[in-house]
């Protein structure tokens, strides 16, 4: 009994080294343009990650400064996403056979854009739907003053052949996020929302998915809005009529 004891501490000994060593043996950055080529796929849009790092326990990169491009058809001047850092996570299988497959992200104080045109689309309802190679994102120099196009936002111009598969995730986290609210249908301003946290677990368009999120509104004290349950599939078309199955809260908040 005490030699399996031994043989236990010896193991998780050697586990804790491995743990230590290797991220400062791996080349991690040697996998920065599989990642951000697999991110683009994923999401259908341009990605741009900056230094990539590397943690062992649990397995998993740290990329700096992500940024996720907007959809053509809505010229904001601004990319659909940027964070502080993001944290992706990938089967250690196949990452051993040079082949890198996400299973989750966790995007750390993103600032996140969400637009409707006047036709009713929303920006995000092209993500992962995409079927053009996308380039790398650009950071905007400034906000440009244009409107979206009133084209459809899951049909970009000279687009030809199949979509890709659908993006999915089996977790995706939003960590202390902003979000701003632009409405060209109902001629609503841009609302920027703060302090956002997101989970979705399990994330498909097509099936149904776990969520659990909360929210400060915009006015003062503490206005808090956090609501949990099992959403979608997603209906794109109308994106108020997706299924949801749960609880909302309101906390603090003037009705």
């Amino acid at each position: 009994m005490r030699k399996l004891a031994i043989a236990v501490v010896i193991i998780l000994a050697l586990v804790v080294v491995v743990a230590l060593v290797l991220p400062s043996v791996i080349d991690v950055n040697s996998y920065h343009d599989r990642i951000q080529a697999e991110l683009q796929q994923k999401l259908g849009r341009p990605v741009s990650l900056g230094s990539l790092h590397l943690s062992i326990l649990p397995l998993y990169f740290s990329a700096e400064n992500p940024i996720i491009g907007e959809d053509p058809n809505f010229p904001t001047g601004r990319p659909f996403a940027q964070a502080n850092r993001v944290d992706v996570s990938a089967a250690l299988w196949p990452l051993l056979h040079k082949d890198v497959q996400i299973s989750s992200l966790e995007l750390k104080q993103p600032k996140i854009e969400l637009v409707r045109n006047a036709q009713g689309m929303w920006n995000y309802a092209s993500l992962g739907r995409s079927s053009q190679p996308a380039a790398p994102a650009q950071i905007p120099v400034q906000p440009a003053p244009q409107q979206p196009s009133t084209q459809p936002s899951g049909q970009t111009t000279g687009q030809t052949g199949s979509s890709n598969q659908a993006f999915s995730l089996q977790d995706l986290k939003i960590t202390d996020g902003q979000m701003a609210l632009t409405d060209y249908q109902k001629k609503q301003p841009r609302t920027v929302y703060d302090h956002i946290d997101l989970r979705l677990v399990g994330y498909a368009p097509d099936r149904a998915f776990d969520l659990e999120a909360a929210a400060h509104l915009p006015g003062k004290g503490a206005q808090l809005i956090k609501l949990e349950g099992k959403a979608g599939p997603i209906n794109n078309a109308q994106s108020a009529n997706t299924p949801f199955d749960g609880s909302l809260e309101f906390s603090e908040v003037s009705l």
